[in-house]
């Protein structure tokens, strides 16, 4: 009996890390006169299988990308009565192309309660460097060469199917959706030259 394999792709965003909300903050190195200082805050991550309406069902953890799986705690601090209390970070903004170290992104918090006199409040912007394949990253497509002619069942001749796959790849090797190399990459279109009938190929932004 003679086996034949051919290479084939499972997509890499159909298994996505799931996480419960935040806990309250437990803390660890407690001021003796005020509950309140450093903790840490826990929470429930899971690994679900990805849908078209969501994730749905709960798969075993090694099925989701380790390194993209979000993190389970972190550190906390409940603030004493005479500190500062700001809000959560922002999202950080988006690094701008290329990746070269040159260019910062950075986040913001917002005061939501003032210190009492003597103490003042933590920088409310945090800054740091668009570094290639950290937290900055370039993207380019794939494309398979043609597959044989895929004939209907039973058929030795004739006309068939070829296929070839697209993929999309980041700088650090890793395949990623479809959706970041459309997002970084210009399109093409056919557009007709001023009093031409010639086509040519012109550059689209999304």
């Amino acid at each position: 009996m003679v086996y034949e394999a051919v290479p084939c792709h499972s997509d890499c965003s159909q298994y996505i890390g799931v996480t419960d909300p935040w806990s309250v903050c437990k803390v660890t190195n407690v001021d003796l006169k005020e509950n309140c200082g450093e903790g840490v805050q826990t929470r429930k991550v899971r690994c679900m299988l990805n849908t078209v309406d969501g994730p749905s069902d709960t798969v075993e953890d090694y099925l989701c990308d380790q390194e993209e799986m979000p993190l389970g705690a972190r550190k906390c601090a409940l603030p004493c009565p005479e500190d500062c209390v700001m809000s959560e970070w922002g999202p950080w903004s988006r690094c701008l192309l290329p990746c070269n170290g040159s260019r910062m992104r950075e986040r913001s918090s917002e005061v939501m309660r003032q210190p009492q006199e003597g103490k003042t409040c933590p920088p409310s912007v945090e800054t740091e460097p668009c570094s290639l394949n950290k937290n900055c990253f370039h993207y380019h497509y794939n494309v398979t060469e043609w597959s044989t002619c895929q004939l209907s069942e039973k058929a030795v001749c004739g006309n068939g199917v070829k296929t070839r796959m697209l993929d999309c790849i980041r700088s650090d090797g890793k395949s990623v959706d479809l959706k970041f190399c459309q997002e970084k990459y210009q399109l093409f279109r056919h557009v007709k030259k001023d009093n031409s009938s010639n086509n040519v190929e012109e550059p689209v932004a999304l």
